[in-house]
């Protein structure tokens, strides 16, 4: 039953997304569920009703099912940082490549041919800017 409920609650707790492909593909979610589980509808109800009248296991089995989806969640938390962390460090990498690169351009080579050593380049003024 646990693994019933935890499935129920993924698939009716999706994201848009989730929600689209089902309906697009014509998944009715109950009956996914049943034939998931190897169970069909009345087998389902008589299960809801059985634990309906002891609600004590009723709250024991949502329990577990709600530290499941908790612990599942975290899981996919950890796995979404450690792909972000790969995917920073990749971008990282990336730019030292690029940065240890020479200038296209050769702008630094002209920079020491004609300014002092650490000299800045003034900017170059816009002459339409400029008063007459």
């Amino acid at each position: 039953m646990v693994d019933i409920l935890i499935d129920s609650k993924l698939l009716t707790l999706g994201n848009t997304n989730t929600k689209k492909v089902l309906k697009d593909s014509n998944v009715d979610v109950s009956t996914y569920i049943f034939k998931r589980h190897n169970i069909d509808s009345l087998q389902f109800a008589q299960s809801n009703s059985y634990y309906a009248f002891h609600l004590d296991e009723y709250e024991d089995i949502h329990d577990m099912a709600l530290d499941s989806l908790e612990r599942l969640a975290k899981r996919l938390k950890e796995i979404e940082a450690e792909e972000w962390k790969e995917q920073t460090k990749k971008e990282e990498d990336s730019l030292m490549q690029v940065s240890k690169k020479k200038d296209s351009l050769k702008l630094k080579s002209l920079g020491e041919k004609y300014l002092p050593e650490g000299a800045l380049i003034s900017p170059v003024l816009d002459t339409l800017a400029q008063p007459e």
